[in-house]
């Protein structure tokens, strides 16, 4: 556990991202995150870095009130030399790498923290996801998330080519059969323009690999679906996208497409912040969260001021900039349907410091 003033319990240890999950106001989530999800979430963020910060992925669905941990590095203030375990002040502990996820994730964040290498430069943003199951002791393997153009400055065949440039740096090898029915996937006209994201979910059997796609219109997304012979998914979704298209700042589609394409497909919801109260009001209305639930959501965005001391320092001291608060915001809301049709929701609560 960490101690209530924000040092570490451990006398000299690195700063570790538990200390800026310690400081969220757990109690508002009593509804939403058991007391043994906090601990399996506490567990895992004792061993990594604080890095950028992270997010809680919460289900408001789950009757055990578990959420999943993600973090996020970013190549412009340590985060890629962190995960590379060449940042003296963060790093993740040896004994805890244990594995070839892990290995291959370091092999790709050198690369990344390369001058020389192109992910240098057309890689800003990498997102770890840790699945906390009932039962996780250990730090599990993570799925990771790769931006390929955050502020969409790149052409298509350039975030295509970033794509295999991080799919080599992973060594993630895809079954010959699919290799070209992946290209195709690429090469079509929406994915090809809209492509931010891609997700390597190394946690699930085989080469699961998910991409994302960003400043769709409710119009491209069906377009999209029907292509690729996502039926069921778009009929699970589009009253989805009927009810939450017109307060939607922007829509996501994250879709799986591999091992098989569509097993997985999910709508993210960005809306402007003030539109969030009607967000969660629809949702509880439709049943995707109580009322409770929206209510511990709304009760989440706030800044709680930092105390000075060795956590603080280290933050300034690697990003190289004052930090004073730490934040909190609610990021999305994604709908996920499977194959079947089945829909459930999430919501990504996002923390961090300013």
């Amino acid at each position: 556990m960490i101690a209530a003033s924000g040092e570490s319990a451990v006398v000299g240890r690195p700063p570790v991202m538990a200390q800026l999950v310690d400081r969220l106001p757990r109690h508002r989530l009593d509804s939403l995150v058991s007391a043994a999800g906090w601990e399996r979430i506490l567990r895992t963020a004792s061993t990594l870095p604080p890095l950028s910060g992270g997010m809680l992925e919460v289900h408001p669905y789950d009757l055990e009130r578990r959420a999943d941990l993600l973090i996020r590095a970013t190549g412009s203030n340590g985060g890629s030399l962190a995960l590379a375990g060449e940042n003296p002040e963060w790093d993740i502990p040896e004994a805890s790498l244990e594995g070839d996820i892990w290995r291959r994730i370091r092999r790709f964040a050198r690369k990344w923290a390369d001058p020389r290498h192109p992910l240098s430069e057309s890689v800003e943003n990498a997102w770890l996801e840790f699945d906390l199951l009932p039962g996780h002791l250990a730090l599990t393997e993570p799925s990771m998330f790769v931006d390929l153009d955050r502020h969409g400055r790149y052409s298509a065949d350039q975030r295509l080519t970033t794509l295999q440039h991080s799919m080599d740096a992973l060594d993630y090898t895809l079954t010959e059969d699919f290799m070209p029915e992946l290209e195709a996937i690429l090469h079509q006209g929406a994915v090809q323009s809209h492509l931010r994201h891609v997700g390597f979910m190394f946690p699930r059997s085989g080469s699961a690999l998910r991409i994302c796609l960003a400043e769709l219109s409710a119009d491209d997304i069906a377009a999209c679906l029907s292509k690729l012979g996502c039926v069921e998914q778009a009929c699970a979704l589009q009253g989805i996208i009927e009810a939450y298209a017109c307060s939607a700042k922007k829509l996501m589609l994250d879709l799986d497409v591999s091992p098989a394409i569509g097993s997985k497909v999910g709508i993210e919801v960005l809306p402007a912040r003030s539109a969030w109260p009607e967000i969660f009001e629809r949702m509880s209305v439709s049943g995707y969260c109580t009322r409770e639930q929206a209510d511990a959501f709304m009760h989440w965005p706030g800044e709680l001021p930092l105390a000075g001391g060795a956590f603080r320092e280290s933050l300034c001291r690697v990003t190289g900039r004052e930090v004073t608060e730490q934040i909190r915001r609610i990021s999305h809301v994604k709908f996920v349907a499977t194959d079947s049709g089945h829909l459930i929701s999430k919501v990504y609560l996002y923390f961090g410091y300013a």
